[in-house]
């Protein structure tokens, strides 16, 4: 299962707060990481021994025709360790995005967010993917409480949690609220 020196794993939390994981060929990573884009999930690559140990202790997942994959329930307290010794691509870990989904958008729909994203300003409420909390990757609500002078880099504090630092984030990283249900 292993290729080398690494094994890949799709792993996820779903709605029920159940913990799901699976060990995959790292010969297939490129059908994995579109599996895991096309379900939703997060790609993994077990290199470090500890890594490797916990990945052995998965299911052996199953990648279908369709292009995404059976990921079964596993315990919390292997997926947690997973978490914990997994490295992510750097897109997760920054951005909080899977990557593999094909997507393409076109120039409308690409003109239209750039005009959104345009019009957030000071004291606008903002969804922030918090990539500090690896464990419980979530979006949390934001204010927005600076603006560099690059117009593109925004100074922002947890709406839920004032008393936390504030921290900066890119214009187009953050996820937009509609005004009036912002709070």
């Amino acid at each position: 299962m292993s290729n080398g020196n690494k094994m890949l794993v799709i792993l996820n939390v779903d709605d029920a707060r159940k913990a799901h994981a699976a060990r995959f060929n790292a010969g297939e990573e490129g059908a994995v990481r579109k599996a895991a884009g096309l379900m939703g999930m997060r790609l993994g690559v077990a290199k470090t021994d500890k890594a490797l140990e916990l990945a052995r202790k998965l299911p052996e997942g199953k990648l279908f025709d369709s292009g995404k994959g059976m990921v079964p329930l596993v315990r919390e307290d292997i997926y947690y360790a997973l978490c914990a010794n997994l490295t992510f691509d750097q897109a997760w870990t920054s951005r909080g995005v899977v990557t593999g989904a094909d997507s393409s958008p076109d120039s409308t729909t690409l003109k239209a967010a750039d005009a959104y994203w345009a019009t957030v300003k000071i004291g606008s409420t903002v969804l922030v993917f918090d990539y500090d909390e690896p464990e419980f990757p979530l979006w949390s609500a934001a204010i927005v409480t600076g603006i560099a002078r690059d117009g593109e880099t925004l100074t922002a504090r947890w709406r839920d949690y004032p008393a936390l630092k504030p921290f900066t984030v890119q214009r187009q990283s953050v996820g937009l609220l509609r005004p009036n249900i912002a709070s």
